[in-house]
């Protein structure tokens, strides 16, 4: 048997092997090994979806780069599985390796027909559960389901919801305008982890876009170890080193006053009522819940650690927020950051126990300027 001298006794033997089995311990204790990923995407090919179809094609090869580009960065064993539904389930391919997959042909795309929704669903989740792993299930549709005879709603519903239980899927989700608190409550899938996407050239290109910045910050999770996200669609920030914060963004903290907010008002009454001049532009709001942030709002970003204050003008995209279209952040997928908004508005309405963050260029208390002003009609009526 090979031996080695241990560090701490020189003059004993250990057998290599007992050192290995140590080793192995260890790794198992502190390295969880990351599943497979079976990604299944479900893409509407309805007689609507011809108005966009040469777009919609394009996204779906993009959603692929993507897929492709994020497996092979993070070192996930991933496949993948594409149908597109009208009346009928169309399948592409199914469970085949991502490294493997080639770009859709756009003249094999054909939208025509209803839209079988439920039955598309039904029949990925049947697909991908013939793999064992994790599971991300992605569905891009522009209507309503009116077409499906296998499943309805509340089987859908069972099955997403029971899938989620399990901890390795993910579901989502990408609607037309206005049904994302219906689809959500329809299927059991989280708000979070839909979208909703006008079916447009300009739509499609940003809900690509979107979805690309997504997958980003999923594969960060899987290889985190995660194995499932409940905010597919809203940008986690608990993988964020304050190093990478910042190093690409330029730190403000003497240029800000944080205030504490103990009750629900205006922002203007609130700095009014602190006896500070008021200005729209000048003041940033906490983010307390998960709110929609439209791409012209600036973010500050406030490490928890030491308080630190940044922004700058790679703030978005280091959050992963899509450029040209708004989307979702949710204050609770972080627990080392803070987020401030710019307010663009005097009617925007604070929370208690809050903060707003007011620029020191309008920290003039305005009980100032009243005493100025009331000292000078004292000086007058007395001349």
């Amino acid at each position: 048997m090979v031996k080695i001298y241990l560090q701490n006794n020189p003059g004993r033997f250990a057998p290599v092997h007992l050192l290995i089995n140590y080793e192995n311990k260890i790794m198992l204790k502190f390295k969880k090994k990351i599943l497979p990923l079976h990604i299944g995407v479900v893409l509407d090919e309805s007689g609507s979806m011809s108005y966009i179809k040469e777009t919609a094609i394009t996204s779906l090869n993009g959603q692929l780069e993507s897929f492709r580009n994020e497996a092979a960065a993070n070192g996930i064993e991933t496949t993948i599985s594409i149908s597109t539904f009208s009346y009928e389930i169309k399948e592409f391919v199914k469970n085949i390796p991502i490294a493997d997959t080639e770009d859709i042909d756009s003249e094999s795309f054909r939208p025509s027909g209803g839209t079988a929704l439920n039955d598309a669903i039904g029949s990925m989740i049947n697909t991908l559960k013939e793999k064992t792993g994790m599971y991300l299930l992605l569905v891009v549709t522009d209507g309503d389901e009116n077409s499906s005879r296998k499943y309805n709603a509340q089987t859908i519903k069972d099955m997403v919801v029971g899938s989620i239980a399990t901890d390795v899927w993910t579901f989502a989700m990408c609607v037309p305008p206005g049904h994302k608190s219906s689809t959500s409550r329809n299927y059991g899938i989280p708000l979070e982890c839909i979208s909703e996407w006008e079916a447009t050239k300009y739509g499609t290109k940003v809900m690509t876009q979107n979805i690309r910045s997504s997958n980003t910050g999923l594969f960060t999770r899987y290889a985190a170890g995660k194995t499932r996200s409940f905010s597919y669609f809203t940008p986690d920030l608990n993988n964020l080193a304050q190093s990478t914060v910042a190093a690409n963004l330029d730190e403000v903290t003497d240029q800000f006053k944080a205030l504490s907010v103990l009750s629900k008002q205006s922002i203007r009454d609130f700095i009014q009522g602190e006896g500070y001049t008021f200005q729209v532009g000048d003041n940033f709001y906490q983010l307390t819940k998960s709110e929609t942030i439209q791409d012209y709002k600036d973010i500050i970003i406030q490490s928890n650690g030491d308080g630190a204050l940044y922004t700058g003008e790679n703030a978005r995209s280091l959050l992963r927020l899509p450029e040209g279209s708004s989307i979702a952040l949710n204050p609770a997928n972080t627990t080392d950051y803070t987020i401030y908004i710019r307010s663009t508005s005097w009617n925007r309405n604070l929370m208690p126990n809050s903060k707003v963050l007011l620029r020191n260029a309008t920290q003039r208390r305005a009980v100032r300027k009243i005493a100025k002003r009331t000292t000078r009609r004292i000086r007058g009526t007395f001349s």
